[in-house]
């Protein structure tokens, strides 16, 4: 869905189809997959043949509209419901890709958290909170996906959505940046680690991506303007806009790549400065 007028005043664009077939006979497992990012990467793999194992928290009315969308493209899917950051639910969302399809071949950790405070606001639960979905979560899943991979003598993909302020500090985001440091500092650990095993481990690094965690700030033309300037591109991101970064590193055309991270930013990135003024 575009960025409404209402909503903003950048650049908008159409919505892509991603329908190389780079993923046939393949199974993906989403985290994070009932709105937002997660679903377009989950409709994005099924438009590319990847058949999909989807982890929610909430809501299964919307998690089921992420699978109607799967179908819709082509493709199957299975929900699971489930915290993340408890190892239970790493458990058994790889347990279910082998028992539904027989077979996981890449792990797509996408489910994050992001509560816009200053420093002095920050209370002791959303530091721990914001860590726990972003980073210890995509330890757990890689962990146990690994440990499948090693029993059944394969390889796999493991592709982590970090962020921009994985490596550009924002205002009032201190646990969620900390937290993505961490997390791409914990990719390039598993791809030294994993690739003898074959095993490749990426990260793909959103700007602002236009989701509802950032409609409330979307509204706040203090922040669209200062998007406006920050981003070359000259528009947020819509989920749609990592769906082929994502399915190239999930993917064999990425055989010879591990330990990086793609920033999908409209150039954010090579622009750093921020300022936020009426």
């Amino acid at each position: 869905m575009a960025v409404s007028k209402a909503k903003s005043d950048l650049r908008v664009k159409t919505t892509t189809r991603h329908d190389s077939p780079q993923m046939t006979g393949k199974v993906a497992l989403v985290t994070g997959a009932e709105r937002g990012i997660g679903r377009g990467l989950a409709v994005g793999l099924a438009q590319a043949q990847a058949r999909l194992v989807l982890n929610y928290y909430r809501s299964k009315s919307e998690v089921n509209e992420t699978i109607r969308l799967v179908r819709e493209a082509g493709s199957e899917a299975v929900a699971v419901k489930g915290d993340i950051a408890i190892a239970a639910t790493a458990q058994e969302l790889v347990m279910t890709a082998y028992e539904r399809f027989g077979r996981l071949d890449a792990i797509v950790n996408n489910a994050g958290i992001h509560r816009y405070k200053y420093l002095a606001d920050v209370s002791e639960a959303d530091w721990d909170a914001q860590l726990a979905v972003n980073l210890k979560g995509p330890f757990l899943l890689c962990q146990k996906a690994v440990g499948e991979w090693r029993r059944h003598k394969t390889s796999g993909r493991i592709v982590n959505i970090t962020s921009c302020g994985a490596k550009l500090p924002f205002p009032a985001s201190a646990a969620y940046n900390a937290s993505k440091f961490g997390l791409l500092g914990l990719t390039q650990q598993l791809a030294l680690e994993l690739a003898p095993e074959g095993i490749r481990v990426n990260a793909v690094a959103p700007g602002v991506v236009h989701t509802s965690i950032n409609d409330a700030l979307l509204r706040q033309l203090v922040y669209r303007k200062a998007w406006q300037k920050v981003i070359p591109a000259g528009r947020v991101a819509e989920p749609d806009d990592l769906v082929g970064a994502v399915i190239f590193l999930c993917s064999d055309a990425s055989e010879y790549i591990t330990g990086q991270q793609l920033a999908v930013d409209g150039g954010w990135g090579i622009n750093p400065p921020w300022g936020v003024s009426p």
